[in-house]
């Protein structure tokens, strides 16, 4: 039961509260904790009125995370992990690239506005979160024969905040440089990764 995890948490360690700001960081960040689901334990009522989006079937813990996030006063924090998971082949983790993956840039473009809106102050953070993202994802398709559509396809998303991307976000020159390769040329640039 949740009162047997917190008196279990209570005995081994100490809770590090954060607040929204900080909490906002760390998950932008990506090096504590990120914006997944399954590390993290809510408040029943948090749910009310938010729901993951429907029908997509990757990056639905990026779109609701930052909103329950939101919606919190203080965050406590644990280091120890208390969550087990069996990785299985075909799991949405472990699934070949495709554009049902690219909704993950979905995600970030509605992160993107909601801190631009909500939180004026993490927006480069934000921006900086998508740019990483962004070649974290570039990594993965080193290895996909079905390079070139891929890469249409991000140059698509990543177009809608393309120029926000730039200019807020903390990318070194040479990011930025690759992100305009990108932008110009997909075919081009999926020569050379």
């Amino acid at each position: 039961t949740f009162e047997e995890v917190r008196k279990e948490i209570r005995k081994k360690e100490t809770v590090e509260l954060m607040n929204r700001e900080q909490v906002f960081r760390e998950i932008l960040r990506g090096q504590r904790f990120r914006m997944l689901a399954c590390n993290k334990l809510y408040r029943a009522e948090l749910w009310e009125s938010i729901r993951y989006p429907v029908g997509r079937k990757y990056g639905e813990d990026t779109s609701v995370t930052y909103r329950l996030m939101d919606l919190c006063q203080k965050v406590g924090y644990v280091e120890t992990p208390y969550y087990y998971y069996r990785m299985r082949t075909g799991s949405a983790l472990h699934s070949t690239l495709s554009e049902k993956n690219l909704q993950l840039f979905d995600a970030y473009n509605e992160m993107l506005v909601y801190f631009e809106k909500n939180h004026p102050q993490l927006r480069e953070d934000a921006c900086s979160a998508y740019v990483v993202r962004i070649f974290d994802f570039l990594a993965e398709l080193k290895k996909n024969s079905e390079k070139e559509e891929q890469l249409q396809v991000l140059r698509k998303q990543m177009k809608r905040n393309f120029g926000k991307l730039l200019k807020w976000g903390k990318a070194t020159g040479k990011q930025k440089l690759l992100l305009y390769l990108l932008m110009l040329s997909p075919r081009f640039f999926g020569k050379y990764i």
